[in-house]
């Protein structure tokens, strides 16, 4: 999962952050990475949290580098106030502009 993979660059990272040969460069770069990849997993921890209150199951939250995507049940959806809403909350508790927040259908099985 992209979860396992995250924690896996995470590790690594540390590990460069901790080796006495790590030259300045490669930390500040390791630190940078690091960071950026927290930093998305903050958000999607506080846009899925939105997403819930808003009363939606069933829902996953992926942050790129530049924008958020919602995967949301077809019947969640399909209602554009509800799209509206979600993109609105996402937006304001992550600070990611709403035209970078994409919602999709995912299919319920």
């Amino acid at each position: 999962t992209i979860n396992m993979q995250r924690a896996k660059e995470i590790e690594m990272l540390e590990q460069v952050l901790a080796h006495p040969d790590s030259g300045k460069q490669t930390r500040a770069d390791a630190l940078s990475q690091k960071t950026d990849i927290v930093r998305r997993m903050e958000f999607e921890a506080q846009a899925q949290a939105c997403i819930e209150n808003l009363g939606i199951k069933n829902s996953t939250v992926l942050c790129g580098a530049q924008n958020m995507t919602v995967f949301v049940p077809f019947e969640y959806a399909s209602d554009e106030k509800m799209r509206t809403a979600m993109i609105d909350a996402v937006s304001t508790i992550t600070g990611i502009g709403a035209e970078s927040v994409k919602i999709i259908l995912a299919k319920n099985e």
